[in-house]
């Protein structure tokens, strides 16, 4: 069965300390240590049940494209304080992690992460910049697609940047009670920090 080619926005927390458009992994939004998009195994909903309903509909609708979304921190960037799509993950496989017996479904897929000045407005797209939930049809999906697959992508840079961040690795939970890490081998966290 093809998947319908369509996205659907997820959105995550931006970490002000980077020029990157990584999650913010110190929490200096306040939000918590963000461990989501966990792009070191090319995953969303991996660690924690961030917008759950969107990866459980994804599943369900057969869509193909996770777009990340964010809201730029960094006030030198013409994007600064402005949702862009900043990637993208393609639906490649769903699984359950439980932690504490809390059971959730996560996605992992091809990622592909763009610099902010390769993003892409959400009000460029016809949307209102407070949106925080929305589908992307065809149409724009395709316009999504056509623009960020001519730019560079900087994954393995933002990975290297979260390592270089989250020193106390607090958005990692290998080796924590309550989780064991199914991807410990294929993380490139790990294999870009040994």
């Amino acid at each position: 069965m093809n998947k319908k080619h369509i996205g659907r926005m997820q959105y995550f927390y931006h970490s002000p300390s980077s020029k990157l458009p990584i999650r913010d992994v110190l929490n200096e939004q306040g939000e918590g240590f963000k461990t989501e998009p966990h792009i070191e195994i090319s995953a969303e909903n991996f660690l924690n049940p961030c917008f759950q309903p969107n990866i459980n509909l994804m599943k369900e609708n057969d869509e193909k494209y996770l777009f990340l979304v964010t809201t730029c921190q960094r006030p030198e960037f013409e994007v600064y304080h402005k949702k862009s799509v900043v990637g993208f993950i393609e639906q490649g496989s769903f699984g359950i992690n439980e932690i504490n017996k809390y059971k959730f479904t996560h996605t992992i897929g091809l990622t592909k992460i763009v610099n902010f000045k390769d993003s892409i407005l959400l009000t460029d797209l016809g949307y209102k910049n407070n949106i925080r939930n929305l589908i992307f049809d065809e149409e724009r999906t395709n316009k999504i697609l056509d623009e960020l697959n001519n730019k560079e992508n900087i994954l393995e840079k933002c990975i290297n940047e979260i390592i270089k961040l989250d020193i106390k690795n607090k958005t990692c939970y290998d080796g924590k009670i309550g989780f064991k890490c199914e991807y410990k081998n294929e993380c490139a966290r790990g294999i870009l920090n040994a």
